[in-house]
Parts: C-alpha cells; sequence; structure tokens
C-alpha cells in the first residue's frame, strides 16, 4: 500500500513516484536526460546575426565599433554573423569581408583591399591612408611592396607613381600568387 503524500509540497522540480511517494530531485534529473533532445547532425550557426547599413566611409558599425565593407556596398544593408573571435560580413550569400573582432570600445578596423578602388581614382590619398597604415602594422604590406612602390613614384613621380601602385594591389587581390613573387617579378623582370 502506498504510504500517503508529504504534508509539505516539495519544490516544482522534484517528482512523485506513480504511488505518490517522493521521488527526490535524483528522479526529477532522469526524468529531464531522457527528455532531452539531441544536437542536429549537420553543422548549424552559433554567431549574432546583425544587419547594419554600411556608411558614406565603406564601414559598418557592429555594437561599438565600426569594420570596413567594399566601397560597392555604401548605403546597403549587409548581413554580419559575430562570432567570439571573428565577424563574417555578407552581402545577400557571398561573404564579401571577414574581420578579427576588435576589443576595445570604438575602435575602427580598416582593410586597404576595399578602398583600392577609391584610390586608384584619388592616389593622393594612398600614402596617408589609415587602411595602408593599419596593414603595415599587421605585417601585410611587405617591405618588397614598399621598395616596388618607392621605384614607381622615382619613375613617374608622387601623383603618378602612386597610380599605378594602387592598380597593382588592386590586381595583387584577385591573383592566386603570392604578393610578394608578384612584386619581385614586376622589379625584376621575368629573369634570364
Amino acid at each position: 500500500m502506498c504510504s500517503p503524500r508529504p504534508a509539505r509540497k516539495p519544490s516544482s522540480k522534484a517528482t512523485f513516484t506513480p504511488c505518490g511517494r517522493w521521488a527526490g530531485f535524483r528522479g526529477a534529473r532522469s526524468a529531464t536526460t531522457t527528455s532531452r533532445p539531441r544536437l542536429p547532425g549537420e553543422p548549424f550557426e552559433t554567431g549574432r546575426l546583425i544587419t547594419p547599413q554600411a556608411d558614406r566611409y565603406g564601414r559598418i558599425p557592429v555594437r561599438t565599433n565600426r569594420y570596413s565593407v567594399p566601397i560597392r556596398l555604401i548605403g546597403r544593408r549587409v548581413r554580419v554573423v559575430q562570432h567570439a573571435s571573428h565577424l563574417v560580413v555578407y552581402d545577400k550569400n557571398v561573404e564579401v569581408a571577414r574581420h578579427e573582432r576588435l576589443i576595445t570600445k570604438g575602435a575602427v578596423r580598416l582593410d586597404l583591399d576595399h578602398y583600392l578602388e577609391v584610390l586608384i581614382r584619388k592616389p593622393g590619398a594612398f600614402p596617408g591612408s589609415t587602411a595602408l597604415e593599419q596593414t603595415r602594422s599587421a605585417g601585410k604590406f611587405t617591405p618588397v611592396q614598399d621598395a616596388w612602390w618607392d621605384q614607381a613614384k622615382k619613375l613617374h613621380g608622387e601623383r603618378d607613381g602612386t597610380r599605378p601602385s594602387s592598380r597593382f594591389y588592386c590586381w595583387a587581390g584577385t591573383c592566386r600568387t603570392s604578393t610578394s613573387s608578384r612584386v619581385s617579378l614586376l622589379l625584376c623582370g621575368p629573369g634570364p
């Protein structure tokens, strides 16, 4: 015969046996583990989805920071998936940018490749650009590239030497070989 239920009602997580006995919290835990759904077999997105609009400088606001996007996206909404260490920017379903996430508040991350289309038209802005400075500090703008740019400026002058450099870097982003080997080829020629 089953004993009567206790006078005091335990917490809502406690369970009772079919006879009305209190099964305790151990029983409640085993009941939840059997009904827990399994994880899906296919991969799923774990990042935070944001849809900012690119401003007139080709940057998007993500939380308190700004990240560059290609100039052609100015004024358009893009989809951003923000992960713990990086963020990925999509235009429709095509990935257009990938940035390492900034830690400081109010910081700006600019990618030189996003501004090359503008720098070709305005070569005077190339030497002092923030994107070039950030690319140099990241080590992506090599001394070989600097040497090529200096030689182009000596041959063609400051303005006309910078324009081909901008075009070259724009072209370098679309090729599959390493940038330093392309620069060496342009400096030294095809070889014997």
